[in-house]
């Protein structure tokens, strides 16, 4: 998930300086493609941590995350972290875009979405609740 972050970052806060436009809508296509995939990893870390024993001094085990709590952290850390490239874009010298805010933000549900629905396929097929087999939502 980290490494999806730094490799939006660099890319939203580099300057354009030199670099060829592509066809119409390509960098559209390029923030929806990048934000799925950051809302996909996030998803699924959310999903691996959860059941999982604590860290530090609280070794306890964590409570289970409902897929729907799941779902809406790898969403809203996506269109957090989308809207915040964009607003740290007019510190680097480009313009900020409500158009590249909103790719992001398809972007993240998409990816959200792919993970609700590898999650069901998964449970469907497994015919047990991870809970039930005592493995975290993945």
């Amino acid at each position: 998930m980290l490494a999806v972050m730094a490799m939006a970052g660099v890319l939203s806060l580099l300057p354009l300086q030199g670099v060829p436009s592509g066809p119409t809508g390509a960098d559209k296509i390029a923030h929806f493609v990048l934000y799925a995939v950051l809302a996909f990893v996030t998803c699924r870390a959310a999903g691996k941590s959860a059941g999982r024993p604590g860290r530090g001094r609280d070794r306890r085990q964590r409570a289970p995350r409902a897929p729907a709590a799941i779902v809406a952290t790898g969403f809203a850390v996506a269109v957090v972290f989308g809207g915040a490239m964009e607003w740290l874009q007019g510190a680097v010298g480009r313009d900020p875009s409500w158009g590249d805010l909103f790719a992001n933000a398809a972007g993240a549900a998409a990816g959200a979405a792919i993970w609700w629905l590898r999650h069901a396929r998964q449970r469907r097929i497994s015919g047990v609740t991870n809970l039930e087999a005592g493995r975290p939502y993945e």
